[in-house]
């Protein structure tokens, strides 16, 4: 069999990636961002990346594919991203990092003197002890008490002149100028001898309200139902004032009855006595019931109880 062979030339062609430096991207002035570059090759090529951030044509700021970029002065920069592959075949996208301006800080340091405090002091070495705080950061620290300004890191003791009255005024200043303050008046005196504390003022005992229920004389051992239950009541008024509008009350819970005598009035260290009948309901069961006496009025109230055998 006879055969017949021929060649020919297949020439692929490269085609260059795609780029993307996408955003665009936003920051505040300062502030450090990440930029995040991008590309599609079709021949699945190894792909360089190269950036230019200072927008002077030249691919020579960045080679990485996601470099950092830190943001200055407000306003709108273009950057670039250059992409190429094995084959040099090269792409580029552009975008936009706006930088937005910061508003100025104008918050002053707050600074508290700790010590020295106002008064007076018997001695001439006195600690001097600043704190101060800001919102963004403290710069220095200093003091002045009519010597000239003193550099402030630490607490420290300071010799004062004797017979002598101070104000020490301290200051902070922030990383954008602002200077808070505070101040101090003292006074130095070794000779100064602190008056004698007052005396105790004496104490008046408040008058009071006392009452006591005495004796408590039932005079049957018992009593039957229908019956009148006396009771015979003593008390004592043993506390500094006249009682007004005391009454007494006689309760037995278990029958539902009650009853009160007064209102009347007791002197002060005086006795008095009531006596009380109440009724004993004619249907009361036979037993042993618990009688609660009182003895009140708008400022005091006493109770006792005795037991009442009902036959």
């Amino acid at each position: 069999m006879d055969t017949a062979t021929d060649t020919s030339v297949v020439t692929v062609n490269n085609i260059a990636p795609a780029a993307n430096a996408n955003g665009p991207y936003l920051c505040n002035e300062g502030d450090t961002i990440t930029l995040s570059g991008s590309a599609a090759d079709p021949g699945l090529d190894t792909l360089s990346y190269a950036w230019d951030l200072d927008n002077d044509a030249s691919y020579d700021d960045s080679t990485s594919q996601n470099p950092s970029y830190t943001c200055g002065v407000e306003g709108t920069y273009t950057i670039a991203l250059q992409v190429t592959d094995d084959d040099n075949g090269i792409a580029t996208d552009t975008s936009t990092i706006t930088v937005n301006a910061i508003p100025p800080d104008t918050t002053l340091p707050a600074v508290a003197i700790n010590s020295p405090v106002s008064g007076i002091y018997t001695t001439t070495n006195i600690l001097v002890s600043i704190t101060a705080t800001d919102n963004v950061a403290v710069d220095k620290i200093w003091f002045n008490y009519g010597a000239g300004n003193i550099s402030y890191s630490t607490p420290a003791t300071i010799t004062f002149a004797d017979q002598v009255i101070y104000t020490l005024t301290a200051y902070a200043n922030d990383t954008s100028g602002n200077v808070g303050s505070d101040s101090v008046t003292f006074t130095v005196n070794t000779s100064y001898v602190p008056p004698p504390a007052p005396s105790p003022v004496p104490r008046v005992p408040k008058p009071q309200n006392k009452i006591r229920i005495g004796a408590i004389n039932i005079p049957a051992d018992f009593v039957k139902a229908g019956d009148d239950l006396v009771i015979n009541l003593d008390f004592e008024n043993s506390g500094d004032l006249d009682l007004d509008d005391v009454s007494a009350t006689v309760v037995i819970p278990e029958l539902g009855i009650r009853k009160k005598v007064g209102p009347f009035d007791v002197d002060k260290s005086s006795d008095a006595s009531r006596a009380i009948m109440l009724p004993i309901p004619e249907d009361a069961e036979p037993g042993e019931y618990t009688a609660r006496i009182t003895i009140s009025n708008d400022k005091l109230k006493r109770v006792r109880h005795r037991q009442v055998i009902i036959k």
